[in-house]
């Protein structure tokens, strides 16, 4: 296709509740992006024109965030240089495995 205009539906059903946001790209060409806000399985359904596409719904399990050591940055002065009987600090910035920020584990 060359143009976008077609009516495109996602549904997402699972642990949370998720809006996706479908983005007609004008060139016949869709996005949809989504954010699940728990952990848990999920079901992501998608029609065209009411009718399901090829193997939807589509079955997903989405984990909760955990640092990733060898993406992680630490950053500070702390690091390299200290001077007795001084309070001194460095910042750790936690990643995930594909480089996305997420907390520490507690």
């Amino acid at each position: 296709m060359q143009h976008g205009g077609d009516t495109f539906t996602v549904t997402i059903h699972g642990a949370s509740v998720v809006r996706a946001r479908v983005q007609d790209n004008e060139d016949g060409t869709y996005s949809v992006e989504y954010k699940a806000a728990a952990s848990g399985a999920y079901s992501i359904s998608v029609l065209l024109y009411g009718l399901a596409l090829p193997e939807s719904p589509w079955s997903l399990n989405v984990l909760t965030a955990r640092p990733d050591a060898e993406q992680c940055h630490l950053h500070g002065a702390a690091l390299t240089r200290a001077a007795a009987r001084e309070t001194m600090s460095f910042e750790v910035s936690f990643a995930d495995a594909h480089g996305n920020p997420t907390h520490a584990e507690v």
